[in-house]
């Protein structure tokens, strides 16, 4: 056995057997083969080998056959010019920032990988002086392709082409081109990943989009997908092994041309931005989206042989969340961002309560909420942890405690047992002796959605509803929330 590269750096999505068996994808020369189309060097076939779920994350435990060797494709969002960390309360994730970090890591492990980004670098705002510092940062992720997006024209052609050739960004683009009929970017990349040859390439979708600037899209000419991706896939067909299409489309266009094109072996879905926590498979061709912002890196780990199969053994989210630290370097470019051209800082400051404290200091004057608290998940998230093995997984315990890597917060759970699952302090940022300070709330934070889903992500929580668990911990059924503390209590005693 031996274990994925990243398998401890974020949540592991589960694959399923069946999946993976079917969604092998593998290429051998036509000769080899007498149902081989006229004209193409490679076919088709369904390998009945599949990863056993051995253990609580089979990804951990992904079986390289003999002679095989491990590589790993790596994707993620559109960015949406975001440098820093998003302003996400107690969890702050994504940005290129901790995207790069998340790719140090995987890097640092010696898998062979391929790095790709499906479009849209820049911001579909407005933001002409920040536009520079993006392109800086984008290149210290070094990607080996990055799918020409409408938002790449926020601030005109010319812009756009200097600050990609400035800083060797690769731009891949099949179908779109400027006033004077020449492609905008090269249509396509090859790569070598362990030995296997890696066609990539990326289309802009004929359908247009709301935050797309018409005055710059004049500059630009919008050839049909479906052209572009057969022009391009006959210049690749006799050059790669595995072929990836980053599609700025829609969905249901990545399915239709999934169909179409069963020889494209991964769509890495860009402007939809859904993230997908499952691949998607139609047919032999996977789908896949990272969503927005880098909150989330896709890793689709490949098996290949000598003979260059590629079998896919599995796939992973990893979360880039408030555990996952800013890169030095990009951090750098954007405190310099900030001081070059005075902008403000586009990250909230994390809101804290004075001090964390165990939701005991609570109980002493809520007592019927506290006891009503005891009965919910919430008060059993360390132990949810403990019983899927994943308590050593730091990554994990900003969600499952109270307040770790945060001053007076959860430490570890020898240290600060008491702070471990999930308290009141999560929605109340108040400390014990609010009553006496006559303060309500330490810090204007509102128990919202956007409180909840800082942890309950698509990710972590597929099934959640905001608007059915907020029954559950709201206490509108405690009919007493307030009592007098026992005789002697003084606050922090």
């Amino acid at each position: 056995m031996r274990r994925g590269s990243g398998a401890n750096l974020g949540l592991l999505v589960p694959a399923i057997a069946a999946w993976i068996a079917a969604s092998s994808a593998c290429r051998e020369p036509a000769a080899q083969s007498s149902s081989a189309p006229k004209g193409t060097a490679e076919v088709r076939r369904s390998v009945p080998r599949q990863v056993e779920p051995y253990g609580a994350n089979p990804i951990q435990y992904m079986i390289l056959e003999p002679g095989e060797r491990e590589a790993v494709i790596v994707y993620c969002g559109v960015s949406h010019g975001q440098i820093e960390a998003c302003s996400c309360g107690n969890n702050p994730s994504g940005g290129l920032t901790k995207a790069a970090t998340v790719l140090d890591r995987l890097r640092a492990g010696g898998t062979p990988l391929v790095h790709v980004h499906p479009g849209d670098l820049f911001s579909f705002e407005k933001k002409p002086a920040k536009m520079s510092f993006v392109a800086e940062a984008a290149a210290v992720l070094d990607y080996d392709a990055i799918a020409f997006g409408d938002q790449e024209l926020i601030d005109g052609l010319p812009r756009f082409q200097k600050l990609a050739t400035q800083y060797t960004l690769p731009f891949v683009s099949a179908n779109v081109l400027d006033r004077d009929n020449r492609p905008v970017a090269p249509a396509h990349v090859v790569k070598d990943l362990a030995g296997v040859k890696v066609g990539i390439f990326a289309v802009l979708g004929d359908e247009r989009y709301l935050y797309m600037v018409e005055d710059f899209m004049k500059e630009v000419a919008i050839q049909p997908v479906v052209a572009g991706v057969d022009a391009t896939l006959a210049a690749l067909r006799e050059k790669v092994d595995y072929i990836i299409l980053l599609s700025q489309q829609d969905k249901y266009l990545d399915r239709e041309l999934a169909l179409r094109f069963p020889e494209i072996n991964l769509i890495v879905g860009g402007h939809d931005e859904r993230l997908m926590p499952v691949p998607m498979r139609v047919n032999q061709t996977l789908i896949v989206n990272a969503g927005v912002t880098s909150d989330q890196i896709g890793v689709l780990h490949l098996a290949i042989d000598p003979n260059r199969h590629v079998r896919v053994m599995g796939h992973e989210l990893i979360s880039a969340t408030a555990v996952t630290p800013g890169h030095p370097k990009i951090d750098e470019i954007y405190r310099r961002y900030l001081k070059d051209t005075g902008a403000k800082s586009e990250t909230e400051p994390d809101p804290t309560p004075a001090v964390y404290e165990p939701r005991a200091a609570c109980a002493a004057c809520h007592k019927a909420i506290h006891d009503e608290f005891l009965k919910s998940k919430h008060a059993r998230a360390w132990q949810s942890l403990v019983k899927a093995g994943r308590e050593a997984s730091t990554e994990c315990w900003s969600c499952h405690s109270m307040g770790y890597g945060r001053p007076t917060g959860f430490v570890d759970p020898d240290k600060t047992p008491q702070l471990a699952n999930v308290s009141c302090q999560a929605c109340h940022l108040v400390a014990h002796d609010h009553a006496a300070r006559k303060v309500e709330a330490d810090l204007d934070y509102s128990r919202n959605q956007r409180t909840c889903e800082q942890c309950h992500t698509a990710v972590t929580s597929p099934d959640f509803n905001f608007w059915e668990k907020i029954q559950d911990i709201d206490h509108h059924g405690v009919k007493v929330k307030r009592n007098p503390p026992p005789p002697g209590y003084q606050p922090g005693g």
